[in-house]
């Protein structure tokens, strides 16, 4: 029975003001994760521009493919604990190459162009693909002064 008026209470036993209050609620923290999920950034200073997001299983990196870089112009090596990106002609070399912050499966990880089947001068990006070894959340994609670029723009986003 219902405190105010005595009617009976709704499905599950709840007043129908609390019911409609967990699900303003529940609504309310999908929001805040789809914002955090989408905006929560970490930066650097400078050049090479590295955007990256991470679940609990997998990390994923993304690097601009200069304009006129194909394929076979891109050369990552990705190992349990290193992970390393060149770009033939860019400066530095390689791109970007570090030790990680934690290890990764090798044999469940790949890197390709993205988006796939741009036309031809449409801006393109490098997307390597990590699995982690144990699920974590990683504060950052490399272990503390392992990174050999000189400058390094980071951008980190949880999912």
């Amino acid at each position: 029975m219902s405190a105010l008026d005595g009617s009976p209470p709704a499905a599950g036993g709840l007043e129908p003001h609390i019911l409609f209050g967990l699900c303003g609620l529940s609504l309310a923290l999908l929001v805040l994760n789809v914002f955090l999920v989408t905006r929560l950034c970490r930066r650097g200073s400078s050049s090479v521009d590295i955007d990256w997001c991470q679940s609990l299983e997998a990390v994923e990196v993304s690097v601009p493919l200069p304009k006129g870089r194909v394929s076979h112009d891109v050369k990552c090596e990705i190992m349990p604990t290193r992970f390393s990106l060149a770009i033939r002609g860019e400066k530095p070399e390689p791109y970007l190459s570090g030790t990680l912050f934690r290890p990764i499966n090798v044999d469940e990880s790949h890197w390709q162009l993205w988006p796939v089947g741009a036309a031809e001068g449409e801006p393109r990006s490098i997307k390597v693909s990590m699995a982690k070894a144990k699920p974590s959340r990683w504060p950052t994609l490399f272990a503390a002064g392992a990174a050999s670029v000189v400058e390094t723009q980071e951008k980190k986003k949880d999912r």
